[in-house]
């Protein structure tokens, strides 16, 4: 990605330690430190930490994620200790460009809130606020959307009604992942969307196992 003028990657999981994964998440779903710089390496310049596992080390992984981030200059969000930081979006002028990037999930009780840690919750009222705040000041808005359901290879009626909605903001771009394969992509007026951009990397210590389909 090293060529590229801004690169973009989902991060799975929190950097962490088989001890300090909560009770009932899965053990193995953490990735070790050396993966951030690997990344900067790469060339990932923005990281979307919106996902369903970031808490799965609690708010110790979540912070080490974040200092991890801001040490190698990768802009991270989508997560953070409250819900304004999870929301902050990432900013840049590019080519004359302004481009505004934000992350949100689909989330299960990891949801960040005023006063306590969490990832940007996939909820559409809240992010038509923030699109209509930062549309006039963009020329470029993208919206990372960890969404949809496992291994399924359309979307599922919620997204498609979310992506609406999102292309009724004001978001030119839509990233979408969580599924774990590639879906389609589709205009909505002046907005692209891909529903699923799959896995580019997916690094489990579990080993073999098989996949089922979840919601």
């Amino acid at each position: 990605f090293r060529g590229s003028d801004l690169a973009f990657a989902n991060l799975e999981f929190p950097l962490g330690e088989r001890g300090q994964v909560r009770a009932g998440r899965t053990p193995e779903f953490f990735h070790d430190a050396a993966l951030i710089p690997a990344l900067r390496r790469a060339g990932v310049t923005v990281l979307s930490l919106a996902t369903n596992h970031m808490m799965d080390c609690g708010p110790e992984g979540l912070a080490r994620t974040l200092e991890a981030c801001a040490r190698e200059g990768i802009h991270a969000v989508g997560a953070g200790p409250d819900l304004a930081a999870a929301r902050r979006p990432a900013r840049f002028e590019i080519r004359g460009l302004r481009v505004c990037i934000l992350a949100y999930a689909q989330s299960v009780g990891d949801a960040a809130r005023k006063d306590a840690p969490g990832v940007a919750p996939l909820d559409s009222e809240l992010i038509e606020e923030v699109l209509r705040r930062w549309r006039p000041e963009t020329d470029l808005l993208v919206v990372s959307a960890h969404w949809g359901s496992m291994y399924i290879d359309y979307p599922p009626p919620r997204v498609l009604e979310t992506a609406k909605r999102l292309s009724a903001a004001g978001a030119n771009v839509v990233l979408g992942h969580h599924p774990h394969v590639l879906q389609g992509a589709a205009h909505l007026g002046r907005t692209l969307v891909l529903y699923s951009l799959g896995d580019a990397v997916f690094n489990s210590r579990a080993g073999d196992f098989r996949a089922s389909v979840g919601s």
